[in-house]
């Protein structure tokens, strides 16, 4: 009877590890296929699918361009026509389980500060081949798609989701330490969100005088203040423009990073006098007890 018991809980211990095994594996594969989102997704959702079906149409041509991770697979995209002929270009990358047709809702606010937005499939997306990666090495993809752009404008790598993360990615690994002025950065953010922020609230510029230079990687930075943004618009409650105001504030911004270097520096020193105390101490009692 015991024997019997105990082969029973053995043979659902093996069930169990199974289960746990196919669960796994089952998970990994819905996660590096997702669901594709396709031109017949959004004509389904009654949204546009191409950039000639937005409100004013979009003038835009496909194109291609070769996948760095995919052995010479085709990526595909397209080049959308913006409204500032001196604007810069900004490459929209789209998150899990979407698509350059699902990224077409955001292209009208960008559109009005760039030149030229350019929208792309990663891999395991929309109609590009292989699959997901989870944001591993899409970053490469998106370095190739840098490369294969057709001049050398000014370009903002902007992303929501994995894409965001796909974005920072590639602006670390490609973009070289600069001087940096942080109010171009704030102001350069400001205007490409401000399209958005006006349906919403009023956007109050206030740029601090004699700021210092930074060296560091303009992407990443811009990339942070535009999420500072875009945060600050999701907490605005609904109700008239007028009544809300987002304040971009990039005095006050450094003056508390000052205080916090202070603080620092402060917290150093402390520890260093006490350090020095300690061994005073040490030193003392020791000689205290030779003597």
């Amino acid at each position: 009877m015991v024997l019997e018991t105990l082969k029973l809980v053995l043979f659902l211990l093996m069930c169990l590890a199974l289960l746990a095994v196919l669960v796994s594996f089952y998970t990994a594969w819905m996660l590096t296929h997702p669901p594709r989102r396709t031109y017949a997704g959004q004509v389904a959702r009654g949204r546009p699918g191409v950039p000639d079906e937005l409100v004013p149409a979009r003038v835009y041509r496909p194109f291609g361009f070769t996948a760095e991770t995919l052995r010479g697979e085709t990526l595909p995209g397209w080049i959308i026509a913006g409204d500032a002929p001196a604007g810069p270009r900004v490459i929209i990358t789209h998150g899990w389980s979407n698509s350059k047709h699902g990224a077409l809702t955001r292209v009208p606010a960008v559109a009005r500060e760039a030149s030229e937005v350019v929208l792309w499939d990663m891999r395991g997306g929309g109609e590009a081949p292989g699959w997901c990666a989870l944001g591993a090495v899409e970053h490469k993809d998106l370095l190739a798609l840098l490369a294969a752009m057709p001049d050398d404008r000014p370009t903002v790598l902007y992303g929501w989701s994995m894409g965001a993360g796909v974005a920072l990615s590639a602006a670390a690994s490609d973009d070289p330490r600069s001087e940096l002025r942080l109010n171009d950065i704030v102001r350069w953010a400001c205007l490409l969100v401000q399209g958005q922020v006006l349906e919403r609230a009023q956007l109050v510029l206030e740029l601090g005088d004699d700021l210092p230079v930074l060296m560091g990687y303009s992407g990443p930075l811009s990339q942070v203040v535009t999420n500072l943004l875009a945060n600050a618009l999701q907490s605005v409650p609904p109700g008239a423009p007028e009544q809300h105001r987002i304040v971009a504030k990039v005095d006050e911004m450094m003056a508390l990073c000052d205080q916090l270097k202070e603080s620092l520096v402060n917290a150093q020193a402390t520890k260093l006098k006490l350090s020095d105390s300690l061994v005073q101490h040490a030193v003392n009692v020791d000689i205290a007890t030779y003597e």
